[in-house]
């Protein structure tokens, strides 16, 4: 399995649609056997969830996305832990250890202002 975190400078980027690097972890026998920083020069949200698929990501660790974004990569089979911040080793080693939650429901519109919408990062109430 391949894990993916957004990354910046040893973090998570602090927003997925801007990334320019994703940190690729390979998990074999529930341990990283393979870490790889990759530049992502895709422009867009679309191209950068076609880039995490072209390489074989099944699952992603990052702070704030949008919801349209969560939708896309559900329907490309990649798994999405959204509200990451900090270390990104940490986070991911969090996520093998089972302590990170997944987004478990089809993101829908939120009804507050405070988080511009990428209520998956916020979870703030959603309005269905």
């Amino acid at each position: 399995m391949i894990f993916a975190a957004a990354y910046d400078n040893g973090t998570i980027a602090s927003r997925f649609e801007q990334a320019g690097q994703f940190k690729l972890y390979t998990l074999e026998d529930d341990r990283i056997t393979k870490m790889d920083v990759l530049d992502c020069s895709a422009s867009g949200q679309d191209a950068r969830i076609s880039f995490l698929k072209e390489h074989g990501v099944g699952i992603l660790v990052c702070d704030k996305i949008a919801s349209d974004a969560l939708l896309l990569l559900s329907a490309m089979g990649i798994a999405v832990f959204p509200g990451a911040y900090g270390e990104a080793d940490l986070q991911v080693g969090a996520l093998v250890a089972g302590m990170l939650t997944p987004v478990s429901e089809t993101p829908q519109s939120c009804d507050s202002s405070a988080c511009d919408g990428n209520c998956s990062a916020c979870r703030q109430a959603r309005k269905s």
